[in-house]
This record gives C-alpha cells, sequence and structure tokens, in this order.
C-alpha cells in the first residue's frame, strides 16, 4: 500500500484480504522519511510500501519487525513497519514489499519469497468478494513478477495479449512490453490501451503463434527477455513446433510463463469432466465389461449435468480448441523443444467441488484465495484449474545459431 504525501491512502496491495491499515506516524523531510503503518489483518501480516513528500514510490526493501498482537473480532496479528527512503530523481510510481514474505520462515522456500522489491501487487483489494470475476491470472503473475525481475532483462513478449489488461501489471514494474494476438479486435484494443498508458502502439500487432512470419515485426530487436503467455497453447493442438516457436523468441537464458488448463483437476470436481477423465484417460484401454461397469458407478455418483454446456470442443476445430493438460507430462514437451530449468506452477484454485460455490460464495472465496498460496507442492495438482509452466532457454543451444 502506498499513501500520498498529504496522508491519503493511495493504494493497498496486501497479500491477503486486508481489515485495515493505519496512519501512525507523518513523513520527514525532502530527501528521507520515517513512518510507521499499522496493518490489522485477517490471521497474517501484510506488505506496505511507501512514498516521499513529493509522491513518488521508492524501490527500497522495507525491514519489518513484528508488531503487537491485537484484539478484536476478525483480527488476528498486526505488523508494524519501519521503512526509510533514499533520494530519488524518477517520479514514475513504483511499489516495493518486504524484503521477503513475513511468513517464510514458517514454510518451505519458493520463488515466490525472493525479494519483490519492484512490483505492485496485481491481485485486487477486493479479490475475497464473491460478486467479482475470480482474478485467476492475477495470481499467476503474482508468481511470474518476482522471477522476471530477479534478472536483469527487461524486455517482454506477451503472446495472446487480449484486450489489453496485462499491460499495465508489467509497465508499472518496469517492463517493455511488446506483443501479438491471432485475433484481430484484440490487436485493436490492446493498442489503444498502449496509447492509453503512453506506450507504443506498433509494439502490439497480429499474430499466430504457430506462423513465425507473422509475428516478424515485432522482433527487429532481437529475442526477448522474458514471455508470458496466458490461454494461448490450450487453443493450439500442435503444442511441439508452437514450444519450439517459443524457444526462437527467447533470449539465451530468458524465462517463460506458459499457461496451461488442468486437465488433473477433473478429479475433484465431481462432474462430467470427471467422468471424462476416467472413461477416456484412466480407463481407455481397459475391456468393455469393465468400462461398462465402471461408466455405470461414475453417472450415478457424479454431477453430469454440470458444466451445463461444453462450449469448446476438438469437435468444433481448431479456432475454438481448447484443450486439458496433464501437468506430470507436459514439462517433457519442454525439454523436448530445447527448454530447462522446467517448473509447474498451480493457480487458480477451487476449495471444493465448483458445482457447491454457490451454497456459500463468501466462504467458498476465501477458500479459494487462501489455497493460492498453498506451498505443499501437490495439493495444486488437483485442486488447481490452471498451471503455468515457468522454464527457461539455455544459455548456449543448437537453436542460437538461428
Amino acid at each position: 500500500m502506498a499513501f500520498r504525501a498529504d496522508g491519503e491512502l493511495r493504494r493497498i496491495t496486501p497479500r491477503r484480504p486486508l481489515l485495515a491499515a493505519q496512519r501512525r506516524d507523518r513523513f520527514t523531510g525532502d530527501s528521507t522519511l520515517d513512518d510507521f503503518v499499522l496493518l490489522d489483518v485477517v490471521g497474517e501480516p501484510f506488505v506496505i510500501a511507501v512514498v516521499n513528500r513529493g509522491g513518488a514510490l521508492f524501490q527500497e526493501r522495507v525491514a519489518t519487525r513484528r508488531g503487537k498482537r491485537l484484539k478484536g473480532p476478525g483480527i488476528g496479528h498486526s505488523l508494524s513497519v519501519r521503512a526509510r527512503s533514499r533520494a530519488q530523481t524518477s517520479n514514475s510510481p513504483q511499489m516495493f514489499t518486504l524484503d521477503i514474505h513475513p511468513l517464510a520462515a514458517m514454510r518451505p522456500t519458493h520463488d515466490q519469497d525472493l525479494p519483490m522489491s519492484t512490483f505492485i501487487d496485481p491481485v485486487p483489494q477486493d479479490v475475497a468478494d464473491p460478486t467479482t470475476d475470480y482474478p485467476a491470472n492475477a495470481f499467476a503473475f503474482r508468481y511470474m513478477l518476482p522471477a522476471l525481475l530477479k534478472e536483469p532483462g527487461r524486455r517482454l513478449l506477451e503472446v495472446g495479449v487480449g484486450q489489453g489488461a496485462a499491460l499495465s501489471v508489467f509497465t508499472d514494474s518496469g517492463f517493455e512490453v511488446s506483443g501479438f494476438d491471432i485475433d484481430h479486435a484484440c490487436v485493436l484494443q490492446t493498442q489503444n490501451q498502449a496509447l492509453a498508458l503512453g506506450l507504443d502502439a506498433e509494439r502490439f500487432t497480429h499474430g499466430d503463434l504457430r506462423e513465425p512470419a507473422s509475428y516478424r515485426s515485432i522482433c527487429t530487436q532481437g529475442r526477448f527477455d522474458g514471455i508470458v503467455a496466458m490461454g494461448v497453447l490450450p487453443h493450439i493442438a500442435d503444442k511441439g513446433s508452437s514450444l519450439q516457436n517459443l524457444l526462437d523468441l527467447t533470449e539465451p537464458g530468458g524465462q517463460v510463463f506458459i499457461e496451461f488448463r488442468n486437465l488433473l483437476f477433473a478429479m475433484s470436481t465431481f462432474n462430467r469432466f470427471t467422468h471424462s477423465l476416467f472413461m477416456d484417460q484412466l480407463l481407455h484401454e481397459v475391456s468393455g465389461p469393465v468400462r461398462d461397469a465402471v461408466n455405470h458407478e461414475l453417472a450415478s455418483r457424479l454431477r453430469m449435468d454440470v458444466p451445463g454446456s461444453i462450449a469448446r470442443s476438438a469437435d468444433a476445430g481448431d479456432d475454438i480448441l481448447e484443450t486439458f493438460d496433464n501437468p506430470l507430462t507436459v514439462p517433457a514437451l519442454f525439454a523436448d523443444a530445447g527448454f530447462d530449468d522446467i517448473r509447474v506452477h498451480y493457480f487458480h484454485y477451487h476449495a471444493g467441488m465448483p458445482y457447491l460455490q454457490s451454497e456459500d460464495p463468501v466462504a467458498f472465496r476465501r477458500a479459494d484465495v487462501a489455497l493460492e498460496d498453498d506451498s505443499s507442492g501437490w495439493r495444486g495438482m488437483f485442486l488447481a484449474s490452471a498451471f503455468v509452466i515457468h522454464a527457461r532457454r539455455p544459455t548456449t543451444s543448437s537453436s542460437d545459431a538461428r
């Protein structure tokens, strides 16, 4: 969160839902400041950022100390944070957070716990409100940004820009973003969004990941330090060649973050996707009588009426193909394409069967959000409907000569 010089709350960017934020002291001096902010939160301490008298945010790691336990309904802990900044010349706002997450010592170390001193949390403040759309991609971006910012390069390519919704997420963190999309209308909307943000609209163009010639115009300055593709690979049948194209777009040592829909999530949906997983994937080679018995049993136990319709299927054609992929086998596709340091990160968690959400929307939304911080390493395999493959192009490879 940040305060203006006059004390007005500028932005709250907690890692979990915030109950209250209370200004304690005032800023002092033009080039340095001492400020205390008390965060009353649900169960855990949070993160702050501060501004100087001129209103510019600083890229300064924040030293923290645990505050006293507060008493009151719904309040678990508080965190008193003291920050001292140095003089800056740039007026462009940049958020910074704790040197590490305050609870890092209570769970295993992950990339998400790396220093996160220069990005604005993309997860909105009203994330726990079930009347709002679930910000699934924002949780994926929260994972990506620390990993990208850890490296020196700032040239970022977004494959599948959509309507430009993610532009500010990356540009606010200092990235030089380019992108392409197969949908001409989406490209136009992204170009308009780019202009509104003061960016060069020509850095966003029409392109099809399956056809390198279609996006050649944005590669004139070389390969990219980072590539993000959300909602693209699920619509491509030949994933191998597309991953090779992504490798060719990536600077040696650069990183890619590619989203897939999680096939194994069907294990916990208890609907017709569960039925399809068993019959089409797990038991597709089992004898007819056994399949018939299992099919009858599943049909009697599962909610075969949900989802209400399959809006996208392979039978409808490549334009609206939307596949589910196995997080246990997709990493091998990246290895075959030439990537290494391949990791799986799960996001868009569901606390129980999706059809139960309507019974208590508030409780389920809060449980979903809490699961996004899961550190077990395996629960997301069955509770998350999507995953990101985080991989790196080797610093030297056979593709470098291309």
